[in-house]
């Protein structure tokens, strides 16, 4: 028995260590995986639709006066959507220090000489995205082959160990056709004359801003689902309701990735329309709220970004339905994950880029009172939201109007009626009382109210509000309709 013992102690014994072996090899075999697999550059790489998607703004100004006739729009284009992206594969591989693409974008000994400037000894940390070009053209040769332009003004957002920086620069750049591929040649940079960006004049209606408003989303398709799943019918109808609730101003989310990134979709644009002319055709104002679910706010994205804004803002400039943009929905809550000081360059950046583009009032709907004031200066409107206890919002308020005189919108404020298993629920009854109180210090204090929400929902998806089940449970409930259209016992004054 004992021999048998001992030999089973000594199979055992291999079979763990053993074990242990290939547990120990698949976790190498893992992080091996995960951290050799694509390099940086290949990501970047000049077929990827990432240097389709990273378009800055360009801009064609009169050509020079050596150019006579008309030059094909077409070739204009070719012209300018490679120049563009060979600008941005040097960005990359100045960023990265290493040769992203040069080859497909300048000639060869252009190439080289890019490469090896490039700091392969990693003793700054750089990196540069170009934002705009306005190009104005010296020459085209007969046969199309060779065309010689300046970039007047490049607006450029750098980071430098750290630092950002804004910077303009001039260049002066050659191109030839070679293989049936625009190159850049020669590449000459200059320093402009510093000018100020030609920010819209506002136009400020503050008595509709300060008018009840309500947020929305469809019953059966908040969140992610409100445009994938976009119904005309329901639009209308919920719009009509709206109405009849007295409300004047409706506030919804534009998700950026769902309406196409810095690509905007164009159907994601006619569902758009069908809702400013619904809105329209009930004599209700919108608010739209962009970026909603960003992709993160490093310098590579910024193009991106500001595609999505001249897209948007420009489409409805002139349309009287929107109101006014909110630019970012509680942007403070990308701070802990995301960094304060990227957000805040980011923020800076869109609130400059969304002035050029429109003349609506911009403000930005922050979580909580006290990040109001932030961006005061810049922003047309202060908006934050409210879920705390009724008697701190008029101290809040009041502290908002001292470090900031704009008109003040509380962007979002509610109470849920969820009331079942898990704790700190409230009754229909409860949240009535909250909105009364809420409502009389808004109009003692002259402030605008947003309320949340036109509906409860049958779902809360985890996407959006995480795996916690007493969190999700609670968004269900903070509409003053119910999932089917039944009035709670809120009552809210929009006269």
């Amino acid at each position: 028995m004992t021999d048998h013992r001992i030999s089973y102690r000594w199979l055992g014994g291999v079979l763990f260590i053993g074990l242990f072996a290939i547990i120990l090899y698949g976790l190498s075999c893992l992080y091996s995986y995960f951290n050799t697999g694509a390099s940086k550059k290949d990501i970047y790489h000049a077929d990827v639709a990432y240097f389709e998607e990273v378009q800055p703004h360009v801009t064609w100004i009169n050509d020079d006066n050596n150019i006579e006739g008309t030059i094909n729009p077409y070739i204009r284009r070719d012209i300018a959507k490679a120049y563009t992206s060979a600008i941005r594969a040097l960005d990359i591989s100045q960023k990265l220090d290493e040769d992203v693409a040069l080859k497909e974008h300048f000639t060869l000994p252009l190439a080289h000489k890019i490469r090896t400037s490039l700091d392969t000894n990693h003793l700054v940390d750089f990196e540069r995205v170009h934002l705009t070009h306005t190009l104005q053209l010296h020459l085209l040769s007969l046969d199309k082959s060779v065309v010689s332009f300046t970039d007047v003004q490049s607006r450029i957002k750098k980071k430098v160990s750290g630092n950002y920086i804004d910077d303009l620069t001039v260049y002066h750049i050659n191109m030839i056709l070679v293989d049936g591929r625009w190159r850049i040649d020669a590449l000459e940079k200059t320093t402009p004359t510093k000018t100020l960006p030609e920010f819209n004049k506002t136009q400020l209606h503050e008595k509709l801003i300060l008018a009840k408003g309500i947020n929305y989303y469809p019953s059966a398709t908040p969140w992610r689902a409100f445009w994938t799943e976009y119904d005309t019918v329901i639009i209308e109808k919920d719009l009509a309701i709206i109405k009849d609730l007295g409300f004047k101003t409706v506030r919804f989310f534009i998700p950026f990735k769902i309406f196409g990134g810095g690509n905007v979709d164009p159907l994601m644009l006619e569902k758009m329309d069908h809702l400013v002319a619904a809105a329209k055709a009930q004599n209700i104002y919108l608010i739209p709220t962009l970026f909603d679910f960003p992709i993160g706010y490093e310098l590579d994205k910024y193009p991106m970004y500001d595609r999505h804004l001249e897209i948007l803002l420009t489409r409805y400039d002139k349309v009287e339905q929107v109101l006014y943009w909110d630019l970012k929905n509680e942007a403070n809550l990308d701070f802990e994950h995301l960094g304060k000081e990227q957000t805040m360059e980011w923020l800076s950046f869109i609130i400059e880029r969304a002035k050029i583009y429109s003349s609506k009032p911009l403000t930005l709907g922050w979580s909580d009172w006290y990040y109001a004031d932030l961006f005061c200066n810049q922003l047309d409107i202060v908006s934050f939201h409210y879920y705390k206890e009724v008697l701190q919002l008029e101290e809040a308020i009041i502290s908002v109007k001292l470090n900031c005189d704009k008109p003040i919108v509380v962007s979002e404020y509610g109470m849920s009626t969820y009331n079942g298993f898990w704790p700190g629920g409230h009754t229909e009854q409860g949240q009535a009382e909250y909105y009364k109180g809420v409502e009389e210090i808004l109009n003692d204090q002259e402030v605008g109210g947003v309320a949340w929400c036109l509906y409860d929902y049958g779902e809360a998806p985890r996407n959006v509000f995480g795996w916690k089940p007493w969190i999700r449970a609670t968004q269900k409930k903070y509409g003053i309709l119910t999932v089917d259209g039944n009035r709670k016992k809120v009552s809210i004054e929009t006269k």
